[in-house]
């Protein structure tokens, strides 16, 4: 009906199908503008590249979208694009897939920058029951299985209901900070000693996480931490302990319980050098 759609790249060439691009949309449907906003009109209304009118326009939609043999897969919006630890992620992706999970009714997910931690992702889901009951853990493991690592959140805040706009679209800008932030439930196993009580401390302060959150299988990487917080981490460990923890260290031990037995084993005193009973010396003969 005399409309055309194509799917582009950050560039304005057309993407092959099943590729993440901008939607743009063009025909005699598209408006000449922006009344009044002629910056806005120029950077959203363009000449249409691909149509043989002349003076044609397309409108840039904003929409993140993949074009099937079919019909179109909607992600998410070009301006919830972010980046987090060197990976530019679409946040409609990631919420698409948390709502598939049968427990969860609404959710959205957003970049949090509070605190120590740096940019993290914080999940924001209202449960399809009360009460999270272990959610937490379930989530993120549902979307680890369908997700690459840097796309799951640090963590998720439980709510009542998302805050809304009056024309009813999602409030980003009311969504509450993350000092509510759920990172595991249910299954999750405190830490057992003093060592790992430590351990988890000293994590929960890097990360801005609660201290009764965190328990001895939780991942210092998986709960937000990066290259940067490691360094500071192998410090924290290195003081605390009063040990040498290089950073290859926090690579190779995780999880609170991996970094709890290396702690221990680096702060054991080295075994002790058996004495040996003094003799006085005695020159041999010299031979004549």
């Amino acid at each position: 009906h005399n409309t055309s759609v194509v799917v582009v790249d950050a560039g304005l060439e057309p993407v092959p199908h099943g590729v993440l691009g901008e939607l743009c949309i063009g025909g005699s449907g598209v408006a000449r503008g922006y009344r009044g906003r002629p910056a806005l009109t120029a950077d959203r209304f363009l000449p249409d590249p691909f149509g043989e009118k002349p003076g044609a326009r397309v409108y840039r939609t904003g929409d993140l979208v993949r074009q099937h043999a079919t019909h179109l897969e909607f992600v998410g919006r070009v301006d919830h694009q972010v980046k987090v630890r060197g990976f530019r992620i679409e946040l409609g992706e990631i919420e698409t897939v948390l709502v598939v999970h049968p427990a969860v009714s609404e959710a959205v997910v957003q970049v949090r920058t509070e605190g120590e931690a740096g940019r993290r992702l914080v999940g924001y889901v209202v449960p399809a029951e009360i009460g999270d009951g272990g959610l937490a853990r379930a989530l993120r493991e549902f979307l680890a299985q369908r997700l690459p690592s840097y796309m799951v959140p640090a963590g998720f805040v439980f709510l009542d209901r998302l805050p809304r706009t009056p024309n009813g679209k999602v409030d980003r800008g009311r969504l509450p900070s993350a000092e509510r932030l759920t990172v595991a439930s249910g299954d999750r196993i405190p830490p057992r000693n003093d060592t790992e009580k430590r351990v988890a401390r000293i994590l929960a302060g890097l990360l801005d996480l609660p201290a009764g959150e965190i328990g001895i299988h939780d991942n210092f990487f998986e709960l937000g931490g990066n290259s940067l917080l490691a360094s500071r981490l192998s410090a924290l460990l290195g003081k605390e302990f009063a040990i040498t923890a290089p950073l290859r260290a926090i690579f190779e031990a995780q999880t609170v319980e991996q970094l709890a037995r290396y702690a221990g084993t680096a702060a054991a005193p080295a075994a002790a050098i058996p004495r040996v009973a003094r003799t006085p010396f005695q020159p041999s003969a010299s031979p004549r």
